[in-house]
């Protein structure tokens, strides 16, 4: 048995030298054959090994199973963990189920220790289970593909056995393990599949359904490893801009995409704004999809508070700004001083400097403009629009409202009320992004430059 966890270990690059591996062990049986092929690969390949145990206070017999798994670290000499979490509590107060909050603590504990590698006892009949739970709750490739043998440092030693094998090692070894009570309750859909669906399928329709389906997961995993990288070289292609809170795509590169390549993208613009799609489900797809083929300027809420806009020959996914429509920054220089700093409510800031014309070069920027400081008129602000704001277009000073710039532009309607500017008055002297009005450029008179950057803070 250790040649065939050795032979998985190694074809999947699971543990190198030096690492220290975390492996979260529960007492039953997977785990415990686990702990002891870990304990054993450390004669092939030298690394530390540590184990966590989680006592999720569900079960009244649970400090047992603690005591077990103790006694089993001290006779492999590997440090033992214990960390006790109220579960149940935890997802009501996480807002999401006891399985799924189980998960977050067992990962927290794990990942309090600086693993290299964390190591579970998922096995090929997990994967089984995996596979049929979410071709029932209805997925796409992404879900069927199974588990991963590995996933970033969470590595599974066991993915290649089933169940039987695993227990029939431990009755040749003569290990005794744990049973947890309620792994044999059907209460839990998992647990359905294993206890009443597999066994039939296996029974009564194919004595080998279980080995097909984790065939059928691992090729779907290799065509989906594959997909992805189709996916995400054509939606960077899309991509027009690009921050933390805002994604805005070209709508006729998502046109020009096949059905499942554009709901892929779709989804990969999520991961983008909020890092997981847990809760996107086909229909959320379905509607932008949509929008995409709608005409005029649409919009559709999302969870995790994304708003997708169609607009203009953009699709822009927006992750609630909770910006104010009415924010206000004075540019002054203390007395004395020709140098302003301002602190703006997005995280950025805002310098601003003068200085005598000396003859230099100003290469102006998208985050960096110049002006001719003797041409402001009144008092210099960093603002949102106002009604009458405009800004002069050319040599000829000829003007132009701001809302007609901001149309013709095609700047999205959902923007343009929180947009920053930088104003004189009435008139706009830059639209943080864009142009500058012609009227304060530096011209061959200019004795004083004034130089304003937006910057990362």
């Amino acid at each position: 048995m250790i040649d065939s966890v050795i032979n998985t270990m190694r074809r999947y690059k699971m543990i190198e030298q030096g690492d220290h591996v975390v492996a979260g062990i529960s007492g039953g049986a997977d785990s415990v054959l686990l702990l002891i092929q870990l304990a054993e690969y450390r004669k092939v390949v030298p690394f530390r090994l540590s184990v966590v145990h989680i006592n999720h206070l569900i079960r009244e017999d649970a400090s047992m199973d603690a005591d077990f798994v103790r006694e089993l670290c001290e006779r492999l000499d590997v440090p033992f963990h214990l960390k006790e979490v109220d579960v149940t509590a935890e997802s009501v107060r996480r807002h999401m189920s006891v399985e799924e909050a189980g998960r977050m603590v067992r990962y927290e504990a794990f990942n309090s220790l600086d693993p290299d590698k964390i190591a579970t006892g998922h096995h090929r009949d997990d994967c089984v289970e995996t596979f049929l739970l979410n071709l029932c709750r209805g997925t796409g490739i992404h879900g069927l593909k199974g588990i991963a043998p590995r996933n970033g440092k969470v590595i599974r030693p066991l993915i290649d056995l089933t169940r039987a094998e695993i227990e029939e090692e431990l009755l040749r070894l003569g290990q005794s393990y744990r049973t947890d009570s309620t792994n044999l309750k059907t209460d839990y859909y998992r647990n359905r599949l294993r206890l009443e669906v597999i066994p039939y399928l296996n029974d009564k329709i194919n004595d080998n359904a279980s080995a097909h389906i984790a065939s059928a997961a691992s090729r779907l995993s290799s065509m989906d490893r594959y997909l992805s990288g189709v996916v995400h070289e054509r939606f960077l292609k899309a991509i027009r801009l690009r921050d933390e809170r805002c994604l805005i795509l070209n709508l006729d590169s998502l046109r020009n995409e096949d059905e499942y390549i554009l709901g892929e993208m779709l989804l990969m613009a999520v991961d983008e704004l909020h890092k997981g799609r847990k809760d996107i489900t086909a229909a959320h797809i379905e509607a932008v999809m949509s929008v995409i083929n709608s005409s005029g300027e649409k919009r559709i809420s999302l969870p995790y508070n994304i708003t997708v806009i169609k607009s203009y020959d953009t699709l822009i996914f927006d992750c609630d700004r909770q910006e104010s429509e009415h924010r206000e920054y004075v540019i002054s220089f203390p007395e004395g001083s020709t140098e302003c700093r301002v602190e703006l409510e997005d995280g950025r800031v805002l310098e601003a400097r003068y200085r005598p014309i000396d003859g230099r070069a100003y290469p102006a920027s998208e985050s960096v403009k110049w002006f001719d400081m003797d041409k402001v008129n009144g008092q210099i602000m960093c603002r949102c629009r106002r009604e009458k704001d405009y800004l002069v277009i050319n040599d000829r000073m000829q003007t132009k409202s701001l809302k007609d710039y901001m149309i013709n532009e095609k700047i999205p309607k959902f923007q343009r009320d929180s947009r920053l500017l930088i104003a004189d008055g009435s008139h706009i002297m830059w639209v943080i992004g864009a142009r500058i009005s012609e009227a304060y450029k530096i011209s061959e008179d200019t004795k004083r430059v004034l130089e304003i950057a937006i910057k990362e803070s």
